[in-house]
């Protein structure tokens, strides 16, 4: 069984060449495809090794837009469109790293009968009592008008809720009590079917897609949403990712060597977020730990 890599990237080479070289030694050589954006800043090519592949056409990305989507399906179409690719296919950002023995994780993958590995919790009209659940509701299952200010410094467009009642919204968005909306973190784990299942459903700009293309933050719910309606896939609620939220910020907490117990104690197979500087000693006991 082979496993490959989806590599989203927007800066910091030398994290990036660090995690490579990591999945280098660990399971010799994978293929691996990068999307970088290289309107965010420059990228050495030459620096990398003979298996990592780079999207040419690369999308300029922007946070919370549908463009991070576009960008990583171009890398999975690049992906599922060489001679040699994986069974299994792993999206990363640089900020990713493995917890693991490569034995371990190719056999947790080998052995398991899900076609994806991914989080994700379903939105339910009639179950909306903590914030967080109203507001993902309202940013996918209701009928926003988005506009732009040029009053606003940052001018970022502002999302105003109209509408979502079901018996309102069920004549605008695609959504119904059978298909559901699923929301979650944008990274899983997907094999070779499942992986054209998503890049085939992309390609159709249907309705869902449509929809997702309009609304702010498309990634915390585009694949799981067309995933867990799948009815020829099995998914598997767990995206094998440790990740601290303790700080109750908007990103997670950066992780360094206080964290490294909880990491290697836990099921997951990848961590986030590292960074250079301030997990530099947590990479090197991880090191020792998987290599």
């Amino acid at each position: 069984m082979e496993l490959g890599f989806v590599l989203l990237t927007h800066g910091n080479q030398p994290q990036s060449l660090k995690l490579i070289h990591t999945l280098n030694t660990m399971f010799q050589y994978p293929k691996i495809v990068i999307h970088h954006d290289f309107s965010k800043c420059t990228f050495d090519k030459d620096m990398f090794s003979d298996n990592v592949t780079f999207v040419e056409d690369f999308v300029v990305t922007s946070w919370g837009g549908f463009s991070l989507i576009s960008a990583m399906m171009k890398a999975i179409k690049l992906m599922l469109s060489s001679d040699d690719c994986p069974n299994w296919v792993k999206v990363l950002s640089a900020n990713d790293y493995p917890i693991k023995q490569a034995e371990d994780i190719i056999e947790r993958f080998a052995d398991s009968n899900a076609d994806v590995f991914i989080g994700y919790r379903k939105l339910d009209y009639n179950n909306l009592e903590e914030r967080w659940k109203k507001n993902y509701y309202q940013r996918y299952c209701g009928i926003n008008f988005v506009f732009k200010s040029q009053w606003l410094k940052n001018g970022k467009p502002i999302q105003m809720p109209i509408f979502k009642a079901p018996f309102i919204t069920k004549h605008f968005l695609p959504f119904s009590s059978v298909l559901p909306c699923y929301i979650g973190s944008q990274w899983f784990t997907a094999n070779r079917k499942a992986m054209r299942y998503l890049l085939a459903f992309y390609e159709s700009r249907n309705s869902i897609v449509r929809h997702f293309e309009k609304v702010k933050i498309p990634d915390e719910a585009f694949c799981q949403t067309i995933f867990c309606n799948a009815s020829d896939l099995v998914v598997e609620n767990n995206n094998l990712r440790y990740v601290d939220w303790s700080e109750g910020k908007p990103h997670p907490k950066t992780l360094n060597q206080y964290d490294y117990q909880n990491i290697i104690d836990s099921d997951a197979l990848f961590a986030r977020k590292f960074d250079l500087v301030s997990s530099q000693e947590l990479y090197m006991m991880i090191d020792k730990t998987i290599m």
